[in-house]
């Protein structure tokens, strides 16, 4: 029971914690490599 209670609290936190931070980061990343794009063009 104990080992289960340890997993689920692990695996709840970095779920979201990943998924807040890949939203901007994937954004800036688009909105830098349509940037780039732009200005090679």
């Amino acid at each position: 029971t104990t080992e289960h209670v340890a997993s689920t609290e692990i695996v709840d936190p970095p779920t979201p914690i990943t998924e807040a931070p890949s939203t901007p980061i994937g954004d800036d990343r688009h909105h830098q490599q349509v940037n780039l794009v732009d200005v090679a063009l």
